[in-house]
């Protein structure tokens, strides 16, 4: 079961023994008690131990209230001994009992008696439970033999709940500790983000950046005590074996990680008195067992390097270490204080700095790791913090001055920029932020007018379109006067205001249109049709527009801007099982064949002065498309379906038809 990839892999061997799981929930109760129900030979059995308790309680209730009244009853209480019930009897009124003695009290003021009239009771109590005793022993050793036979299946079952379990628990704490699961590197990669030591709680955990390239072979960290440097190799000796149990790494998102074959690690004091090692003995025998096992696959981490003896001689002794594991290729972090070895990222290849942060100003560690910058032990200032002597304070002053060295005071410089910078920076953070805020508040209120705007474009656009629906009205009753009135002045004076209508209605249109474009979540009105919809998309001069719920193309000219229609109920009802008494049929015709038919109809319809519907259907559209154009080129009144009509697949035509 080595070589597991997911759960469903794991789930595979997650099938017991065939009938086991059914005979342990017939055998057994939750506290691990054999159920009465097991077997049909321990219902039988159970039931009679049952019925013999009976009987003996009710007989010792009575001996006992015999007793009591008698006196020869020193408790009124129902005792077993050597599994048998016997009275509790006085010492000095044996006598008065019939029976054998199971023995007295510690004081001998008391026997134990088994009253005559109780030993065939117990005699038949002690034979059923017996009989249940070897019943009990049958169930168990079948269930023993089931265990034997399937010996390796359980155990692989058990392998499995443990993986099952581990993981579980991995992602409870990822979860728990808003976690991540680092990238796989092969190369030797270490890069936290954000990464926070799981043994410090997380209100007083400072979380640390940490970037080491495949290049960097060995990475020192200098800087002041208390400032985060063995907390940095503690978190990275941690995270490494995190990352190889398959823990998910308290550290945000990006973090990348490498796996080792090994972790070596020197942190602390090893001294011992026992064994006569002093802190640089211990330090030297641990640092040569590193030397020994160390290879490209290994991950070592040794904090204050070369202490414990004499600073010129102990920087030798890590100079030394450092050479080994640079030429067996581990990856190596250090910290130290000894300026010779902050030198060497300067001289030798694959050899970095690092420093952990301190702010002057507040006389305190800031937890940060900087790369490729040296730092300074800032011995004085940890001084000067404790709060000793002034005295100590200035002589330490100056006796450090004399060999206080110029990169040491270049090191200070660059740290006091960096701070200045990094405050900068999370100025310009601050502000950058609250632009971003200023910027949603403005976007905000620049829809809110924007809506407003239209909200008062969209009252100006409603009244333009109430004046073309009356004058389009009026144009409408016109028209049927021309047809029906056989006046010839009449019709020439109608003809003559349908002309003026015309123009009326072109200004109309015009004005309506002008400085309005059409886009999606605008409402329109398909021109001569009364049909209003909202767009959903302007593509290639053509809108799609959602009418009641079905969805119609229609160019871009034939459209024009309305307000967003008042809801109103309709009845739903179906146009196939409900039609109007009018209706024509012109489904699976063409636009040539179909329009003298429709022609005639609207005829009829207009002179009985009522509306009808005309069924097209949906399909492509091209014959609704046709018949529209038709009916607007003799200016005749008509709506798309409603959604109870038959919505697009019919146009109502006719007066009244709102």
């Amino acid at each position: 079961i080595s070589n597991f990839q997911t759960m469903k892999d794991l789930s595979e061997y997650l099938v017991p023994p065939k009938g086991f799981i059914e005979v342990c929930d017939r055998t057994f109760n939750p506290d691990g008690t054999i159920k009465d129900n097991a077997t049909p030979e321990l219902v039988r059995i159970r039931k009679e131990i049952r019925a013999i308790e009976n009987s003996i309680d009710d007989q010792m209730k009575r001996f006992l209230s015999d007793g009591v009244k008698e006196g020869f009853v020193s408790e009124a209480l129902i005792v077993q001994r050597h599994e048998r019930y016997v009275l509790p009897v006085d010492a000095s009124k044996r006598s008065m009992v019939k029976g054998i003695i199971h023995g007295q009290s510690a004081s001998g003021l008391t026997y134990y008696i088994e009253p005559e009239a109780m030993i065939e009771l117990n005699d038949s109590l002690a034979i059923a439970k017996s009989k249940e005793s070897i019943e009990i022993s049958k169930l168990l050793n079948f269930l023993f033999n089931m265990v034997s036979d399937n010996l390796d299946l359980i155990f692989k079952m058990i392998e499995v709940f443990e993986k099952i379990d581990g993981v579980y628990a991995r992602a409870t704490y990822g979860q728990k500790n808003e976690c991540v699961i680092p990238y796989k590197q092969a190369n030797g990669t270490i890069n936290i983000i954000g990464g926070r030591n799981p043994l410090i709680p997380l209100n007083k955990v400072v979380p640390i950046d940490l970037e080491l390239k495949p290049a960097d072979k060995i990475t020192i960290i200098s800087g002041p005590n208390t400032g985060g440097k063995t907390a940095t190799l503690k978190t990275v000796g941690l995270f490494s074996l995190m990352y190889t149990l398959g823990i998910p790494l308290p550290s945000r998102s990006g973090t990348e990680f490498s796996q080792f074959d090994a972790l070596y690690s020197d942190i602390g004091d090893n001294q011992s008195v026992r064994n006569e090692l002093s802190t640089f003995s211990s330090r030297v025998i641990r640092a040569d067992e590193i030397c020994k096992r160390a290879d490209e696959k290994t991950l070592i981490l040794i904090d204050e390097i070369g202490e414990g003896t004499e600073p010129a001689e102990g920087a030798a002794f890590a100079k030394a270490i450092i050479d080994i594991l640079i030429s067996k290729g581990s990856k190596v972090i250090l910290t130290t204080h000894l300026p010779e070895l902050k030198a060497l990222a300067f001289m030798m290849e694959g050899i970095r700095n690092a420093s952990v942060g301190f702010d002057v100003e507040k006389m305190a560690p800031t937890y940060r790791i900087y790369m490729d910058m040296p730092g300074r032990s800032r011995a004085l200032e940890i001084v000067q913090k404790l709060g000793v002597s002034e005295e100590l304070v200035e002589n330490f002053k100056n006796n450090r001055s004399v060999s206080f060295s110029q990169s040491d005071l270049l090191i200070e410089e660059l740290q006091t920029r960096i701070n200045e910078y990094e405050e900068k920076i999370e100025q310009l953070g601050k502000k950058e932020r609250d632009l971003e805020e200023n910027e949603k508040l403005f976007n905000e209120r620049f829809e809110k007018l924007k809506k407003k705007e239209l909200e008062a474009l969209s009252d100006e656009i409603r009244e333009l379109s109430e004046k073309l629906r009356n004058m389009k009205k009026e144009s409408e009753e016109a028209i049927h006067l021309l047809r029906t009135s056989k006046d010839e002045e009449e019709l020439i004076r109608q003809d003559r205001r349908i002309q003026e209508l015309r123009k009326k209605i072109d200004s109309v249109e015009s004005k309506s249109a002008k400085g309005i474009s059409i886009e999606a979540g605008t409402y329109v009105e398909i021109k001569g049709t009364q049909t209003v919809g909202k767009v959903l998309s302007v593509k290639k001069g053509k809108a799609l527009i959602d009418i009641d719920g079905s969805e119609v193309e229609t160019p871009l000219e034939m459209l024009q801007i309305t307000g967003k229609p008042e809801k109103r109920t309709v009845e739903t009802v179906e146009y196939i099982s409900e039609r109007p008494q009018k209706e024509i049929d012109i489904r699976g015709m063409t636009v040539e064949d179909a329009l003298p038919i429709v022609e005639e109809f609207v005829d009829s319809v207009l002179k009985s002065n009522s509306s009808g519907l005309i069924i097209h259907g949906k399909g492509t559209g091209r014959l609704s498309n046709g018949v529209w154009a038709f009916l607007r080129s003799k200016h005749v009144q008509f709506r798309i379906g409603k959604a109870g009509e038959g919505g697009t697949g019919v146009t109502v035509v006719g007066d009244n038809i709102e």
